[in-house]
C-alpha cells in the first residue's frame, strides 16, 4: 500500500461517493451547502456589477456627459456654442454641445408634474452615438426643431395622459430685478416619448430646443457643455485638466465621477456590504463540511484502523480527508457557480415574472395598488449582464480554499489516531 501513489485520491473518493447508504449525514449535503451559498455570491456579483454599468452609463451618456463645463461668468448659448467647436477639434473629444437646465411645472387636461428640462441641440440623437444608443423612442420621433416642440419620457408622458401630437402647457417663473416673481406658461406640442431605462431620469426629463430653453430659462436655469471623449473612464480626469488649461473662457471643468462622486461610492459600498455578507455565509457553509466530516471520522474509525494497520501512513490518511474536502468545495462550486450564472443571465427574464406575479396578487392592474416590483422599486428597466470570467474564477478559488481549511481539522484528527487507540474504544 506504501507504493500506491494513488491511494489517498481512491480512499478520498470513497469518503465522498460512498458515505450515504445507511447513513444519516453525507458529504452530499455539504457540496449542497456550499452551492447554496455560492448561489447568492455569484449573482449579487454580476448583477450588482451590471446594474452598477448600467446606470453609469445611462447617467454619463444621457445626464451629465463624461466631462461637463460650467460658467463661472455670465455666458450665452452662443458663446458655449463656439467652445464647443473648440472642443470638438481636439483628438480626444468625439463631441460637445450646450445643454440649458432648468425646472418647470407641465400640466395637461389630465394631470400635472414637475419636471426638469434639458434644452439640447436639435442634431444631438444624430451627432452624440452614446446619446442615440441609450435613448429608446417609444414613440413618434427625436424631433425639438420647432421652438414648440416637446419630448416627453414614458414616465411623464403616462402621468400627463400625452402622447405624440398633444398639447401639454410648461409653467415656469422668472425673478425680476425688483424680486417680484412672475409665472409664464407656454404651450408645447409633444413630438415624442422617449425611455432612457432608467427611472431616474425617466420620472423627471423632458426634452426642448436649445434656443426654447435659453428664452424660457435665461437668469433662471442652468447652462453647461457636456463632452464626451474616447475613454471616459481612464482619460476623463486627464482631458478634463487639459480643457481647463487651454479653455479660453473662464469655467469649471468636471469629470462625470466628481459630479456624482457620492452616489457611485454608494453604489459601490452596498455592492462591497452584499458580498461580505455573501462571503459570510459561505464561510458559514465552510462550517458544515468541517462538522459533517468530524462525524464521518468518528464513524470511519474501524476503517481508519484497518488502514493504518496494513501500512498506511498518516499522512496519507490526513491527504485523503483533505480530498474528500476538496471534493466536496468543488462540486458544491461548480454546482452553485451554474445555478448563480443561470440566474444571473436570466436576471431580467426572473423580475418579469415576480413582478407579474406580484401585479397580480396585489391587485395592481387597478392602477392604484402598489406593486413591490413597479418600476420604482428599483433602477434600470433591464439590468445588462456581463460575465466576469475572472471574478466567477475567484469565486471558484475562494469556494475551494475554504473547503480546503475546512477539512484540516478532521483530517488532522483522523491522522492523529492510532490503531490501539480505536481498537481500544470498540
Amino acid at each position: 500500500m506504501k507504493n500506491i501513489s494513488g491511494f489517498p485520491l481512491f480512499i478520498g473518493l470513497r469518503n465522498f461517493y460512498t458515505f450515504r447508504k445507511g447513513k444519516k449525514r453525507t458529504m452530499l449535503g455539504a457540496a449542497v451547502a456550499v452551492a447554496l451559498s455560492v448561489i447568492p455570491l455569484v449573482v449579487v456579483i454580476e448583477v450588482s456589477d451590471g446594474m452598477i454599468e448600467g446606470i453609469t452609463r445611462r447617467f454619463i451618456e444621457l445626464e451629465t456627459g463624461h466631462i461637463q463645463l460650467s460658467p463661472l461668468k455670465d455666458y450665452s448659448v452662443s458663446d458655449f456654442e463656439r467652445l464647443s467647436a473648440e472642443l470638438i477639434e481636439m483628438p480626444e473629444v468625439l463631441y460637445a454641445s450646450p445643454v440649458f437646465r432648468g425646472t418647470a411645472l407641465l400640466y395637461s387636461d389630465s394631470g400635472r408634474t414637475g419636471v426638469q428640462v434639458k434644452a439640447l441641440k436639435p442634431d444631438l440623437m444624430q451627432n452624440d452615438q452614446g446619446f442615440s444608443e441609450y435613448l429608446e423612442i417609444v414613440e413618434g420621433s427625436f424631433d425639438i426643431a420647432s421652438p414648440s416642440s416637446i419630448m416627453l419620457s414614458r414616465e411623464i408622458a403616462s402621468k400627463l395622459d400625452a402622447g405624440t401630437g398633444d398639447s401639454v402647457k410648461m409653467l415656469t417663473a422668472k425673478t425680476m430685478t425688483n424680486g417680484r416673481i412672475v409665472l409664464r406658461p407656454e404651450e408645447f406640442r409633444v413630438t415624442g416619448v422617449f425611455s432612457t431605462g432608467y427611472y431616474e431620469v425617466d420620472s423627471l426629463t423632458a426634452f426642448i430646443s436649445l434656443d426654447k430653453g435659453e428664452k424660457i430659462f435665461s437668469g433662471e436655469g442652468f447652462l453647461s457643455i457636456q463632452c464626451k471623449i474616447t475613454d471616459p473612464y481612464n482619460d476623463a480626469g486627464r482631458i478634463a485638466v487639459k480643457i481647463s488649461n487651454e479653455s479660453k473662457l473662464d469655467v469649471s471643468v468636471s469629470t462625470w465621477y466628481g459630479l456624482q462622486k457620492s452616489m457611485y461610492e454608494s453604489l459601490y459600498t452596498t455592492r462591497l456590504v452584499l458580498i461580505f455578507i455573501m462571503t459570510i455565509i459561505l464561510i458559514v457553509a465552510s462550517v458544515n463540511i468541517t462538522s459533517s466530516m468530524i462525524i464521518m471520522v468518528i464513524e470511519r474509525r474501524p476503517d481508519i484502523a484497518i488502514l493504518k494497520s496494513c501500512g498506511a501512513k498518516n499522512s496519507q490518511i490526513r491527504l485523503s480527508f483533505i480530498i474528500t474536502g476538496v471534493l466536496t468545495g468543488f462540486f458544491g462550486a461548480a454546482a452553485g457557480i451554474s445555478a448563480g450564472l443561470l440566474i444571473s443571465v436570466n436576471v431580467n427574464r426572473l423580475i418579469s415574472v415576480f413582478r407579474n406575479i406580484s401585479d397580480l396578487l396585489s391587485g395592481s392592474g387597478s392602477g392604484d395598488s402598489f406593486s413591490v416590483a413597479s418600476a420604482s422599486s428599483y433602477y434600470l428597466e433591464n439590468i445588462p449582464v456581463d460575465i466576469d470570467p475572472l471574478k466567477i474564477l475567484a469565486v471558484g478559488a475562494g469556494a475551494l480554499i475554504l473547503s480546503v481549511l475546512a477539512a484540516v481539522l478532521p483530517a488532522r484528527k483522523a491522522e492523529k489516531m492510532t490503531p490501539l487507540e480505536i481498537m481500544q474504544k470498540h
